[in-house]
């Protein structure tokens, strides 16, 4: 629906707006909160504990929204929903859209440079993972052995610091990330 409204455009990741109460953040998951009837959906029950939205963004507050978002699992293919004031993507400009990620099970890294995140596998090692064209899949992960350190802007979220990769084959096989547009 958003990019019917939008001519086929997809969301920026984040920027500076100006609201009556002063300057703030308006991030994709605000945007998208006019097309959900419930502001927690964006966040897993089993992503303990989920990103603080608020504190990526700190010291400027997030724009208001209602119904309130605070926190967040599952984060954006920042190739598609990027963190730029270039402009936004359209969807002419996805060349594979079924093969495009956009959003994943997903730890964010470097909020304030870039949305690229690094895949979490929080269900019995399976990551969910929603494509550009709207289908849903489960991607099979596996654990690398390595760790993280887990603290906001570093690439993770306390408790979170286990790192995955993608183990079945795709555009995105042995990938710890899917924030590329495969070729």
């Amino acid at each position: 629906m958003y990019l019917q409204d939008n001519d086929e455009t997809f969301p920026r990741a984040a920027y500076p707006a100006v609201t009556p109460t002063g300057p703030c953040i308006m991030t994709w998951y605000h945007v998208m909160v006019a097309y959900k009837k419930n502001s927690q959906i964006v966040t897993c029950p089993s992503d303990s504990p989920p990103l603080n939205i608020a504190t990526v963004f700190a010291p400027l507050p997030l724009c208001p929204v209602s119904p309130q978002l605070t926190t967040a699992s599952y984060h954006a293919n920042d190739t598609v929903i990027r963190f730029t004031t270039a402009g936004v993507t359209s969807l002419a400009a996805i060349p594979r859209p079924a093969e495009t990620a956009l959003v994943a099970d997903a730890t964010i890294c470097n909020p304030m440079t870039s949305l690229s995140f690094r895949l979490q596998g929080r269900h019995s090692d399976m990551a969910n993972v929603g494509y550009v064209d709207g289908h849903v899949k489960v991607l099979k992960t596996r654990k690398t052995g390595v760790t993280f350190a887990p603290s906001p802007g570093s690439c993770g979220n306390p408790g979170s610091g286990t790192e995955y990769r993608v183990n079945e084959e795709g555009p995105y096989k042995d990938r710890r990330d899917i924030h590329v547009t495969p070729p």
